[in-house]
């Protein structure tokens, strides 16, 4: 069980209202909240040589690729307000509708777009350092990033 100032932190932070659009703000408009994963053949940047495919896949619900006209194998845009990278979509029963889940370090700079199915998409260009990170660690945010996420048919 966890120790009282943990549950009560817990609790405060169940609490916050939850903005519409799946932004952190008020106004903000997104379709989905993209959160990263691991792939099992994969490590981080180690490895990609040795995974079943030579990209990160942008899973998600079936029914999410089928309300935006994509299937499995299509390319996507995923657009936060920093950003923007294409993904080759994969669809995925465990992935809950309004969610896009794909894993980090893969990708490059944003010449090398046009081998998405090759490298990948790197979800770091989605994030913006200096505003969105944790106070107490400094990391930046890598996870519940929100985004649009549209089809793609040139990167």
């Amino acid at each position: 069980m966890a120790p009282p100032s943990v549950t009560a932190e817990i609790e405060e932070v169940r609490s916050e209202p939850l903005v519409e659009g799946a932004g952190y703000r008020p106004g903000e408009h997104y379709t989905h909240r993209l959160i990263s994963r691991r792939l099992l053949e994969a490590n981080n940047s180690w490895s990609h040589d040795l995974a079943a495919r030579a990209y990160n896949p942008a899973f998600m619900h079936p029914a999410d690729l089928e309300a935006i006209g994509v299937a499995t194998g299509d390319l996507v845009e995923i657009a936060s307000d920093h950003g923007s990278i294409p993904g080759v979509a994969e669809a995925s029963d465990d992935v809950p509708r309004g969610v896009i889940s794909m894993a980090h370090a893969w990708g490059g700079a944003l010449e090398r777009d046009r081998e998405v199915r090759t490298i990948g998409g790197s979800t770091n260009r989605l994030v913006n350092n200096a505003r969105d990170f944790d106070p107490i660690s400094g990391m930046a945010r890598q996870s519940a990033i929100p985004v649009n996420v549209r089809p793609l048919t040139d990167p």
